[in-house]
């Protein structure tokens, strides 16, 4: 049944009250599925619930095939924007420490039940990332809730903790090789106003981020704070490259916005 649903996706995404309701029918199945057979055995060496698509290596297949090359070389994994624990799981599967940041109760629950299964120190903090400590409104749901109002035209979810990234710093970070995945639709440049010291960290970490362009944006309009994020990165000194088709492309601070208006689909960037 949700292999059928996922067909009907692309057919369904103009026509917003089916496509709504394909997204909450989606939703539903996929929790009963995963309530009833709960950790089921993946295409990865590990067990996994709460997405078929990421149980059956079909999820995100370019950007898995560069972390799980990549992700050995590293200490620590820090997931910002967590979801259900994809990413977090292939690290820890990796025998890589975790760190994952995640407010949504409803990807909470499977993110610990993935999560757990591993005897690496595995961290969960179930809060967002901004630039202010509060309790704000959260739109959408599943991948694409988000703190932006009208991301996605999603409605109001809920209400959620938020802290700065810097408060979970510590000083031993400083000897750590720290790779770091945010995918927070649409709240990166917040979370980055407030991570300056690890943006400082005397090793400095790998960023992995996706930063949208017109997808998913407010009215359709161009992000706006898509400059404001990547000269945060380019004032401390970081080289930018992006991921295209499994590769990683270098550029010019000077050249991305031009690179993107060409090429509207690239939206993952590493900074190192």
């Amino acid at each position: 049944m949700i292999d059928i649903l996922f067909k009907l996706k692309s057919h369904l995404k103009d026509i917003k009250i089916l496509y709504s309701f394909y997204n909450n029918l989606r939703i539903y199945f996929n929790f009963i599925y995963f309530k009833i057979f709960g950790l089921v055995p993946s295409v990865w060496n590990f067990k996994f619930t709460g997405n078929l698509r990421m149980l059956r290596g079909n999820f995100e297949k370019n950007e898995t095939k560069f972390f799980l090359k990549v992700i050995p070389n590293y200490d620590l994994f820090i997931n910002i924007g967590a979801n259900i624990g994809y990413y977090a799981c292939h690290a820890a599967n990796n025998n890589i420490d975790t760190i994952s940041f995640e407010p949504l109760n409803s990807n909470l629950y499977h993110l610990y039940k993935n999560i757990s299964q591993f005897n690496n120190q595995n961290l969960v903090f179930p809060i967002a990332l901004s630039n202010f400590r509060g309790i704000v409104p959260i739109y959408g749901s599943n991948m694409l809730a988000s703190l932006i109002p009208n991301w996605d035209s999603g409605k109001k979810n809920n209400y959620v903790s938020t802290m700065h990234f810097d408060d979970f710093y510590k000083v031993q970070y400083n000897k750590k090789k720290i790779f770091i995945l945010i995918d927070a639709e649409g709240s990166e440049y917040n979370i980055l106003k407030k991570s300056i010291k690890f943006l400082n960290n005397k090793i400095k970490p790998v960023w992995f981020i996706e930063i949208q362009n017109y997808e998913h944006q407010p009215l359709g309009k161009f992000n706006e704070n898509f400059d404001k994020t990547f000269k945060i990165f380019e004032d401390f000194n970081y080289n930018v490259s992006y991921l295209e088709d499994g590769n990683i492309v270098n550029i010019d601070y000077s050249d991305v916005k031009k690179t993107i208006l060409k090429n509207q689909k690239i939206k993952n960037f590493l900074f190192s």
